[in-house]
């Protein structure tokens, strides 16, 4: 793998562990939403680890996207429930992480 050629996941992680991450402050701000916050806590840390991992070309990267794509999933299940702005945002940056890192780790296993 390129870290040219997979700069599209790679900003799509970092786009979504950013959202997550400015969610996660709402949420501990609030203090009544800890399955928000506890999703965002470890779907920002997947995020951050699958883009370090595409970006120094890591042999492992397939399988850091897929863990990455189950918890953006689980992330944006959580936080569509809500209807605040940043909760918003943050499922959207979720699906669309979860998609680009499900594309690439599909596409570079063959499945």
């Amino acid at each position: 793998m390129q870290y040219r050629e997979h700069k599209a996941v790679i900003d799509s992680c970092t786009r979504c562990a950013i959202e997550c991450e400015m969610c996660l402050a709402h949420d501990m701000e609030v203090g009544d939403r800890m399955d928000c916050a506890r999703a965002n806590m470890d779907c920002a840390r997947a995020c951050w680890e699958a883009a370090s991992a595409l970006a120094r070309d890591s042999g492992f990267s397939v399988h850091y996207c897929g863990h990455c794509a189950a918890l953006c999933d689980g992330c944006a299940e959580v936080c569509g429930q809500y209807q605040d702005e940043h909760c918003k945002r943050c499922a959207e940056a979720c699906r669309d992480c979860a998609r680009a890192c499900r594309s690439l780790a599909h596409s570079e296993v063959g499945a």
